[in-house]
């Protein structure tokens, strides 16, 4: 199930999500109304990635089982995660923070970090794992990246072409 912040091509975005194969894709209001875990129609997640923090962590908290996982690996929302004290108490969650360059120099020519890139590196020349969608620019044009990477919602990632 994927959980995304609502946004002008939902449709879109949906499509897009199922095309490399996401089940469900529930905005944040739809999350709060879904009836998907009281009906059993799917049992509760045990865990919960989030790349947003803000209030978003709240509504993960809800929908995680029992003994569940929280990660939250970004912060896009620039805002702290929120999470209730009866999740942890009650429900027994786990509340965790992930940082990449931090587990890169913990793990530093470890066998799991290598066996994870020659994984990556496969399915990347498989065509499994595969690039979002992305502009190339210029390096000198860093300015409109950064302006624009700021409002948020774009329909594709900045990346620096480094050969220029």
């Amino acid at each position: 199930m994927n959980v995304v912040r609502d946004r002008a091509d939902m449709a879109g975005l949906r499509a897009t999500l199922e095309g490399i194969g996401a089940d469900i894709v529930l905005t944040e209001e739809e999350i709060r109304a879904t009836q998907v875990w009281k009906s059993k129609e799917l049992p509760r997640p045990r865990l919960g990635l989030n790349c947003v923090g803000g209030a978003s962590g709240l509504e993960l908290c809800k929908a995680l089982g029992e003994g569940g996982g929280h990660a939250t690996y970004g912060g896009m929302s620039r805002k702290p995660v929120t999470a209730a004290t009866s999740h942890m108490i009650f429900k027994d969650l786990s509340l965790r923070g992930f940082w990449m360059g931090q587990w890169n120099e913990r793990e530093g020519r470890s066998e799991a970090r290598l066996a994870m890139y020659a994984t990556l590196g496969a399915m990347a020349a498989g065509g499994d794992l595969l690039a979002p969608a992305h502009r190339l620019i210029a390096m000198e044009d860093y300015r409109e990246a950064l302006a624009n990477t700021l409002g948020g919602f774009l329909p594709a990632k900045y990346v620096f072409r480094m050969d220029q």
